[in-house]
């Protein structure tokens, strides 16, 4: 034992090489050994050998955890998936939505059974819904409930009714049974057909063999050739995550709202009086015509159409909204006259280009435009009927560009002259006027184009 060699110490215990007085050494002492072989000490194992043995142990830790893990996850899939109990436990209901009434429901053994294309199983149904409702509407509701919609006619289509037929595709019965298409009505004449599937609190489905997928097909009358188009008050569509597409011929619909979200609209054509087209992050494409109003809004996705805007004694108005994604549209104005008619056109996106092209307008219509974006090109062609303002700007550090083509001649067969009247501030901003201009008459229009873009040209066509 040692102690620290400090003042409390110094003094009382002797120091290592103090001695007694008078101190003879005796013998030395004598330590016997046992007769054998020397021993050595113990080897250490090599570095490489201790490195394979903590590698097994960690592979077989990681499997070992890993069984654990997929057990436990298989072990909570069957319990929701086939335990009666769990499916009547709380952590899931329907989304029914407010004022709807359900009429009858198709639920487990009352579907039919379908044909096996792209999934192990499929069943069926179908409704009939009066063709003279107030509103015609399909909805889904539900995790389970994306898929596909959609609407077309049909000559064997009795003229009194539309049908719904909807196809569920699945892995598994016991999901299947989960799901319930309905005849559902709302109050003031408004008839339909809901898709629902749980909605889950918490946990639900996650494996591919745990998801659905509906079709469904909305078949409208056909009317014959030389038949005027066929009128339907309203029409509506409420499908989260599905694709859609219209593909009806010689039909006239005083209201219609196609609506979504995760999923594209494909429209082959579409009249109507007023309408509403509406998803989240997919495309809108089509062929579209209205006499007072037309939307379509998207996000993250382009809007590619052509736009036909009638003014019958009407105001028609054309909004293309997205962001991040192109808008190209070719709009043309026509007036039930022959002449005149005032039109709204908007088109707005970001980080991306908007075309806008006008191949036919009456003269003497009134045209009120913006095209907006930025980070990319803005471009406006406009018939040479328009008269009014234009104003166009861009970031100082591009160019505003006006195109006038001075060969063009006048529209009403009048001969006047084209007064083209135009003031550039700075680069990037260019603003003017263009009228037609007859002796002895003065005319004043009030049509306003506004072109706007930041980091990229703004360009019109005149």
């Amino acid at each position: 034992m040692s102690f620290p060699s400090d003042s409390k110490t110094t003094g009382v215990l002797p120091m290592a090489q103090t001695q007694p007085l008078y101190y003879t050494p005796g013998p030395p002492m004598y330590i016997g050994y046992p007769q054998g072989p020397t021993p050595q000490p113990p080897q250490r194992k090599s570095a490489g050998r201790r490195l394979l043995r903590a590698l097994i142990f960690a592979s077989f830790t990681w499997v070992l955890i890993h069984v654990l893990v997929a057990t436990f996850r298989a072990n909570g899939h069957w319990h929701w998936v086939h335990n009666d109990v769990a499916l009547n436990d709380g952590d899931w209901d329907y989304d029914i939505p407010p004022g709807l009434t359900l009429e009858h429901c198709v639920q487990g053994d009352d579907w039919s059974e379908g044909d096996r294309t792209g999934f192990p199983y499929s069943s069926f149904t179908t409704f009939d819904v009066p063709l003279s409702s107030e509103n015609i509407f399909l909805l889904s509701r539900g995790r389970l409930s994306a898929g596909s919609v959609k609407v077309i006619t049909s000559p064997d289509q009795p003229e009194g009714s539309v049908k719904f037929v909807v196809v569920a595709k699945y892995h598994r019965e016991e999901i299947r049974n989960l799901a319930k298409a309905c005849l559902i009505s709302r109050p003031k004449g408004q008839n339909g057909v809901g898709l629902f599937t749980p909605r889950w609190h918490r946990g639900g489905p996650r494996r591919r063999e745990d998801m659905m997928h509906f079709e469904t097909t909305v078949i409208f009358p056909e009317v014959s050739e030389g038949s005027a188009p066929l009128s339907i008050k309203s029409f509506e569509t409420d499908v989260p995550n599905t694709v859609q597409s219209l593909e009806v011929l010689k039909i006239i619909f005083d209201a219609i709202l196609l609506k979504g979200t995760n999923a594209p609209i494909g429209v082959q054509e579409l009249s109507a009086v007023k309408g509403v087209i509406a998803t989240t992050n997919g495309p809108i494409r089509g062929t579209f015509s209205t006499t007072t109003s037309l939307l379509l809004t998207t996000t993250n996705s382009p809007i590619q159409v052509f736009a036909g805007l009638e003014s019958n004694g009407t105001h028609p108005s054309f909004v293309a909204r997205t962001t991040n994604g192109l808008i190209e549209a070719t709009v043309n104005l026509s007036s039930s006259s022959g002449e005149g008619g005032s039109f709204d056109v908007s088109t707005t996106t970001t980080n991306s280009p908007v075309y806008v092209t006008f191949p036919d307008a009456p003269v003497d219509s009134n045209l009120l435009l913006e095209a907006k974006t930025t980070n990319s090109p803005a471009k406006v062609f406009l018939h040479p009927t328009y008269e009014g303002s234009f104003d166009l700007q861009t970031s100082s550090v591009f160019r505003s560009e006006l195109n006038v083509h001075h060969d063009v001649t006048d529209p009403s067969g009048k001969e006047r002259k084209r007064d083209v009247q135009i003031n550039t501030v700075g680069r990037g901003h260019t603003h003017g006027s263009v009228k037609w201009v007859e002796e002895d008459k003065k005319h004043e229009s009030a049509g306003a184009v506004v072109i706007r873009t930041t980091n990229s040209p703004a360009v019109l066509d005149l």
